[in-house]
């Protein structure tokens, strides 16, 4: 266990007790009238594996016991192998693809370098009939492994009948959509716009609230929304040039204004960062319609955007990570990227094996979650579990109807009362 708590202290800096200045929600978590009467509902969260899994990551997943596993994207570039194991995998759960899922065929860059292995004879994959388009097919097999299972613009019903989970778009590697990629979504989904995008989402999100009108609903998207700032620690924000920059998808995009952190706040930023240039946003963007209409979801869970930050930024400031909470119009915002999700302990080879588990209220609300490391024995059972807070709630009267939430800053380390 202390071999664990010490991989902890990479997820997590210590945390302090003094509340974050000028945190980015809006509105309070949907957390202030939760009926206590049935179980919780256990969601795993599995942020980008990028090749990451084996049968030790299954076993740690059944030792978690979730009523779903919910896996966010960018399994590894192009690989049917592993997403065909992760459909086999005995656990309820649902997919949604992410960029890296269609490395060969979602943008030039990618099929030029596809075109050059199948000339250079490489064992990448089974290859199309036709080389010289540089379309992988690779694609069509992962969504022929997971089937119903992929939650690209659909939705299901989980968690024995208590729980909707809606999918965004899928594929998504954040920012605008250029040629390339509208032409990809055009040919997979007939989508050619962020609009059309946001449409069809939200389409999806009233279907399933028809079918099953009082269940939670739980977004699951590979990237996070645009509106959650712009700065290289932000949720979507860039850390890979300077400047930074929002990229979070247009087509989920929040509409909430970004809030800069007091100066004398933990880790302020050495030199000033300009107001991002938010790209242009669809004129329904979904979260904001779905917010509109009086139904945003309890949850939006993605990836994409890893917590670890770009070398140029841990650079000039060691320790800062990424923000993977926040909270806007009702809906919690998790990211479980943390990358890379297995590590290797010192010692006997044992691993601890990186989840998100979070527990909701069946009426809607999140009342828990957490960075969970599972150590594994290589080949053998779960030695150990630890978990590390990263939003709580607790009951503030008798009957656990009204309850308090607290939310980490992982940028910081630090906790902050939403009251």
């Amino acid at each position: 266990m202390r071999a664990i708590s010490q991989t902890l202290c990479r997820l997590q800096r210590g945390s302090r007790g003094a509340p974050a200045q000028g945190c980015i929600h809006r509105a309070r978590a949907g957390t202030a009238s939760l009926s206590m009467t049935q179980d919780p509902i256990k969601l795993v969260l599995v942020g980008d594996v990028h090749g990451d899994w084996d049968e030790d990551s299954a076993t740690a997943a059944r030792h978690l016991e979730p009523d779903a596993v919910l896996f966010l994207g960018d399994f590894g570039n192009e690989d049917v192998a592993l997403v065909r194991s992760l459909a086999a995998l005995d656990l309820p759960k649902a997919f949604i693809l992410g960029n890296h899922d269609a490395m060969f065929s979602l943008s030039g860059r990618g099929k030029e370098y596809y075109v050059k292995r199948i000339l250079q004879k490489s064992t990448l994959g089974p290859f199309c009939s036709d080389p010289g388009s540089g379309a992988s097919p690779n694609v069509a097999l992962q969504l022929e492994a997971l089937g119903s299972m992929h939650l690209g613009y659909a939705s299901a019903t989980m968690a024995d009948g208590r729980l909707s989970v809606v999918g965004a778009r899928p594929f998504s590697q954040g920012g605008a959509m250029d040629d390339h990629v509208t032409d990809f979504y055009q040919r997979h989904y007939d989508v050619d716009s962020m609009s059309m995008s946001a449409q069809r989402i939200v389409e999806t999100a009233e279907r399933q609230h028809e079918a099953a009108p009082h269940l939670p609903l739980v977004l699951i998207a590979h990237n996070g929304p645009s509106g959650l700032g712009g700065r290289p620690e932000d949720p979507c924000g860039v850390d890979w040039r300077p400047g930074g920059g929002d990229h979070g998808d247009a087509d989920l995009e929040v509409g909430i204004p970004v809030l800069r952190r007091h100066p004398k706040t933990v880790l302020p930023c050495p030199t000033p960062i300009a107001p991002p240039k938010p790209h242009p946003s669809p004129r329904q963007a979904a979260l904001r319609e779905l917010c509109a209409r009086g139904r945003p979801p309890t949850l939006v869970a993605y990836g994409h955007m890893h917590e670890e930050l770009h070398h140029s930024v841990r650079r000039e400031r060691p320790g800062v990570k990424r923000e993977r909470v926040a909270v806007a119009h009702g809906a919690v915002f998790l990211n479980a990227a943390v990358v890379p999700r297995i590590v290797r302990l010192p010692g006997a080879g044992a691993r601890t094996h990186h989840f998100v588990e979070v527990r909701l209220a069946p009426p809607g609300g999140v009342l828990s979650a957490a960075d969970v490391l599972v150590e594994v024995a290589r080949g053998g059972g779960v030695l150990g579990v630890q978990r590390q807070p990263l939003l709580t709630t607790t009951a503030v009267d008798a009957e656990g109807g009204a309850r308090r939430t607290r939310i980490l800053h992982t940028s910081t380390g630090e906790w902050e009362d939403l009251g």
